[in-house]
């Protein structure tokens, strides 16, 4: 099922969702579903998705397809890595980057054309529009691993004069069963609130 892009957009306060890769050696047998990672951002603690989007046909350049947070998580088969409960000083700066890039017809691992983005580039374009200092990644490729560890640094550097602000977000509770495909090797993933 797509992301309706007309959702309603006006919450400050996203979570960003990032999975690191995997390659065969983290799965084995199945190198089919290796992975580079994936980002998502959220509405805070919800499941409504502002981007998640994946190539289609699956391969390094493809349809640029969102998804929502249920196609999302059958998609990663996996609890994301880290969550991270970001403040956007500039909402509307955000929002209108996310639009440019759900609007982007074409994912491709490196981006280098106005019409081609990937999950990461558009989360990254998204909150750097939105006045949260990510730094050095702004063109081309960025992987899910690399934006994930620009924002952990960021968890520091934090001072109380800042208009935005990035926290790691803190997993709790028990263990959930999702549903996935029967060739999946993950059948549980970790709930995060």
């Amino acid at each position: 099922m797509a992301l309706d892009n007309d959702r309603l957009m006006g919450d400050p306060f996203p979570d960003i969702w990032e999975w690191r890769g995997l390659g065969a050696e983290e799965i084995p047998d199945m190198v089919e579903n290796s992975s580079v990672g994936h980002v998502m951002i959220t509405e805070r603690n919800s499941d409504d998705v502002i981007l998640s989007q994946f190539p289609y046909p699956r391969g390094t350049k493809g349809e640029n397809k969102p998804f929502d947070y249920k196609d999302t998580m059958k998609k990663e088969g996996r609890q994301a890595t880290k969550i991270f409960k970001v403040f956007v000083p500039n909402d509307d700066a955000f929002d209108k980057m996310v639009k440019e890039h759900l609007d982007r017809d074409v994912w491709d691992a490196y981006p280098d054309k106005p019409n081609e983005t990937h999950c990461s580039r558009a989360a990254y374009d998204a909150l750097k529009a939105g006045g949260v200092p990510v730094s050095g990644q702004d063109t081309g490729q960025i992987l899910p691993g690399t934006l994930g560890d620009l924002l952990q640094g960021l968890t520091t550097k934090h001072q109380s004069t800042d208009k935005w602000d990035v926290k790691p977000k803190t997993m709790i509770g028990p263990q959930k069963p999702i549903e996935l495909p029967k060739d999946n090797p993950v059948y549980f993933m970790n709930g995060y609130y």
